[in-house]
């Protein structure tokens, strides 16, 4: 778990999206496939809206793409963090250290 999420913190930089970004235009290229167009800006009915704040369009395909990036790699690790940072899976892997630590002792001595 901790390498996993050292992992994906590594990931979440310009440097690797840029690098993500480079291998999947490549690959998209080297596939035929279309490139990526942003999606048509929807108008919000009046009685719809919230506030007056307009929405933040993303200037290119990359943006878009950026931000959904990051928020992948945020929501994978918030995922991850909250289902083993409990009490009880530490008191499991205490246990598992406990057993392991026990084997090896065992077989010392054989």
């Amino acid at each position: 778990m901790k390498m996993t999420i050292l992992t994906l913190e590594g990931m979440r930089s310009e440097e690797c999206f840029l690098l993500f970004w480079e291998r999947t235009e490549k690959k998209r290229q080297e596939l035929g496939v279309e490139a990526p167009q942003r999606p048509r800006q929807r108008k919000i009915l009046r009685r719809l809206e919230v506030g007056t704040s307009i929405p933040e369009a993303e200037k290119s395909v990359e943006d878009l793409y950026r931000k959904t990036y990051y928020e992948v790699i945020d929501f994978v690790l918030h995922a991850i963090r909250s289902r083993f940072d409990q009490k009880g899976y530490r008191i499991l892997g205490r246990l598992e250290s406990l057993l392991c630590d026990a084997v090896v002792d065992v077989n010392k001595y054989s």
